[in-house]
């Protein structure tokens, strides 16, 4: 089942994938849900990263988002995110669900 969070995969660096997750008890319709998201990463690939999300969360729908689109975007907002990013160890990760 969807927990209806918003979900961005994100390629900071060519190689360099984050997962952005909004957090579960986020207020909804906030202006910015990335003040209310965690990030978990990097990853190698888009496809690790998707895997590892399989352990994190079932947002729903996705958005990726390539290095070259990211470029264009807030690095301000992002960065503060990358910096405390959680990082995965290994398959499924430490991490307990969010819900």
């Amino acid at each position: 089942m969807s927990s209806d969070q918003q979900c961005q995969f994100v390629e900071r660096r060519p190689g360099e994938w984050y997962i952005v997750l909004e957090d579960y008890h986020a207020p909804k319709n906030s202006w910015n849900w990335l003040e209310h998201a965690k990030a978990h990463g990097p990853f190698e690939t888009l496809q690790q990263a998707d895997d590892y999300l399989r352990s994190v969360g079932n947002p729903g729908a996705t958005q990726a988002i390539d290095h070259e689109w990211f470029t264009e975007m807030d690095q301000t907002t992002y960065g503060q995110l990358f910096e405390k990013a959680e990082r995965p160890v290994g398959p499924g990760g430490p991490f307990s669900r969010p819900w």
